[in-house]
């Protein structure tokens, strides 16, 4: 894998990541929320208590968002959480429904700041973790 994502690209995200920063515990819940619409069987994928979860996503993104610049890093996080994923259950045709769960909160929880810019920036992102998560996992 060798698509490392362009300055402008990371710098959108970030500065739109910390905009959420002040309310990351109602967009972590409008994720899962929707991302149980979308997907209703990956539900049975997590705990039943989802605080925990909703804060291991919150500080996954924090930390992948982090490293966007830092290919090294992120390549290696990123393939580290795939892993974690498969051993739940999760398989690569799950993640679509994962991006789509994040841009529709990214949306929702950005209001006017989600602009098409933001849109395809998150878009970018998100293929390259997917990527990441799924290259070499033999499924």
């Amino acid at each position: 894998m060798n698509q490392r994502i362009n300055p402008r690209t990371v710098a959108i995200a970030q500065r739109s990541f910390e905009r959420l920063r002040p309310d990351v515990e109602a967009f972590s819940r409008s994720f899962y929320t929707r991302l149980f619409q979308i997907d209703p069987a990956l539900e049975v994928l997590f705990p039943t208590d989802l605080d925990s979860q909703r804060s291991k996503l919150v500080a996954m993104l924090d930390q992948m968002v982090g490293h966007l610049s830092d290919w090294d890093a992120l390549l290696s996080e990123s393939q580290a959480l795939g892993v974690r994923h498969a051993g739940y259950g999760a398989r690569p045709h799950h993640y679509v429904g994962v991006g789509s769960a994040l841009i529709w909160a990214l949306e929702r929880h950005l209001g006017p700041h989600f602009t098409p810019e933001v849109r395809d920036s998150w878009r970018e992102v998100y293929e390259v973790f997917f990527r990441a998560m799924t290259d070499n996992r033999g499924q």
